[in-house]
């Protein structure tokens, strides 16, 4: 599944009938919980756009998968190693949470309270390929 390219039309022959579609606005949003949950997550959500493809997708695992596996799956911090894979540092305004945001892969990871432990992972299209000029 690509955010940005991939139609709901191949969302469900995959994963089924989620467990509620609701409206917002022009979107839609397609929830797989309890037992429609897919596979490793406790809830999983496809937001599909005007466009009839997914925009959005949120994952909220159900493991604990800690900060450090993230850097060691993902990349480094940018500001302490420039690569393709690495992430900026962030923090929610609402709610005031630290997240990673790899924009190269259209990743966002927020963490629980405590910073600790992965809360959900949200993949919408990835940000264009560095060049040499702009790292």
């Amino acid at each position: 599944m690509k955010p940005g390219e991939t139609p709901k039309a191949e969302v469900l022959p995959r994963f089924g009938n989620p467990t509620t579609e609701l409206a917002q606005g022009k979107k839609s949003v397609l929830a797989y919980e309890g037992d429609e949950a897919i596979e490793g997550t406790k809830q999983a959500e496809f937001t599909i756009g005007p466009d009839g493809k997914v925009q959005q997708i949120a994952i909220f695992p159900s493991t604990v998968v800690e900060k450090t596996a993230v850097v060691d799956t993902y990349g480094p911090s940018c500001a302490t190693k420039q690569v393709a894979n690495c992430y900026v540092e962030k923090v929610s305004d609402d709610d005031f949470k630290t997240y990673y945001w790899y924009e190269q892969l259209g990743l966002v990871i927020f963490f629980d309270g405590a910073g600790k432990n992965v809360a959900s992972l949200l993949y919408v299209k990835p940000g264009p390929p560095k060049t040499a000029a702009s790292k």
